[in-house]
């Protein structure tokens, strides 16, 4: 019996090794599976809008302490198309709806966009942004890390400014139908408080409202000429066309010719 036990623990083991070798066969299928694996690395943004908000305080803050003059500089440098002197759908960027979105960013900053619009309401929305966007065409992965606050302007771009003796003279972007309105407003240099203001494009092109606009400022900056083409039907084509002179005063005041 002795011998019976025995021998059946020495299969026993010898079975058990052989279900614990592993063939090169086995090897071989088993590196092929591993090959097959493929492994995406995908690149993590984070977007710190708690960050941003902080710096932008800061900005505002800055330049509540800075001298008027300091800040007229300032502003010259957020021009986007500084010395600008013709004004239609052609002479401006307004073509690729990507090119307009940056025609609505507010570029002056709050603390002195109140001074110079102090009777307008600027609203604001705390959007809470924290669920991660995934983009498997560019492999990234856009985590947003705090709530991303926007503002709500009447006025956005600081497109060009004009510097003269007693005035300055902006032209922003305003929000318009389709593309932005854009608006020549003469700004005293002592305060900053407006002194006027004067369309110099409509931002609405479709057959029911104006249709054309094209608006030339003089070379010293002192004569604008505008022609408007609109149509004086809703339901056919009936068009009028208007030429207008203005001159800006030394004091700023815009006045019809």
């Amino acid at each position: 019996m002795k011998t019976l036990f025995l021998i059946s623990i020495v299969i026993g083991s010898l079975y058990g090794c052989k279900e614990q070798v592993t063939t090169p066969s086995s090897i071989q299928k088993q590196e092929q599976n591993e090959s097959n694996v493929q492994s995406i690395t995908f690149d993590t943004i984070i977007i710190d809008h708690e960050l941003n908000n902080k710096k932008t305080k800061e900005r505002n803050e800055h330049f509540k302490t800075l001298a008027f003059s300091i800040i007229i500089d300032s502003l010259k440098s957020f021009c986007k198309l500084q010395g600008m002197n013709k004004i239609n759908s052609d002479s401006l960027p307004f073509q690729d709806p990507m090119e307009i979105v940056q025609y609505y960013e507010n570029n002056i900053p709050k603390s002195v966009y109140q001074i110079i619009f102090p009777e307008e309401e600027i609203k604001t929305d705390r959007i809470i942004k924290t669920n991660p966007k995934l983009d498997h065409e560019n492999k990234t992965v856009i985590i947003n890390k705090g709530a991303k606050i926007t503002e709500e302007r009447n006025y956005k771009t600081l497109l060009s400014l004009i510097e003269k003796e007693k005035y300055l003279q902006l032209v922003m972007t305003k929000q318009g139908k389709f593309i932005p309105e854009i608006e020549l407003i003469t700004v005293s240099k002592d305060k900053l408080s407006q002194i006027d203001q004067l369309n110099l494009m409509g931002g609405i092109y479709d057959s029911s409202d104006i249709n054309y606009w094209h608006s030339v400022i003089s070379d010293d900056y002192q004569y604008i000429e505008i022609t408007k083409v609109e149509n004086l039907n809703f339901d056919e084509t009936q068009l009028d066309t208007t030429y207008n002179n203005y001159y800006i005063n030394q004091n700023g005041e815009i006045l019809k010719s």
